[in-house]
């Protein structure tokens, strides 16, 4: 998706994660880490865009996003899987090498992300697990 994106000479400016299908489907039920997000990409041309070098920076500017996005859904009450934060980290990651001058540069990003990746998603994971918010109500009878 990224190289299709880059070689029709777009950038990713933002990504928001949505509710996916019904989380009653069979497939996710059979899951042992379903997922239950989607992710709109929004996009502008590259040309309207500031591109960006990576100099080690690249974790820094994508962990604290990842993080703010995993905190606002389970803060709504969204119960989030490993495989839901897989999606949110690296729909962020897409965002950020989007950027890059060159699409050989964000293509060699993406090939060499997946150590810090798994990291990152471990960590946001990790950040929430035991601190799902049930939003039903109970009512007493008098």
């Amino acid at each position: 998706m990224l190289q299709a994106l880059m070689e029709a000479g777009f950038a990713i400016s933002a990504v928001h994660p949505i509710k996916a299908e019904m989380s009653v489907a069979m497939p996710k039920l059979q899951a042992k880490e379903p997922i239950d997000l989607d992710i709109i990409l929004v996009c502008r041309k590259r040309s309207r865009m500031k591109t960006y070098r990576w100099n080690g920076d690249l974790w820094g500017t994508i962990a604290p996003s990842a993080r703010a996005q995993a905190e606002r859904l389970r803060a709504s009450g969204r119960r989030l899987s490993r495989n839901d934060v897989r999606i949110i980290v690296m729909a962020q990651l897409l965002r950020q090498i989007s950027r890059s001058p060159t699409l050989e540069s964000a293509l060699r990003l993406l090939d060499t992300a997946n150590s810090e990746t798994e990291t990152l998603i471990d960590r946001i994971h990790a950040a929430g697990v035991g601190t799902f918010k049930n939003k039903t109500h109970s009512t007493k009878r008098t």
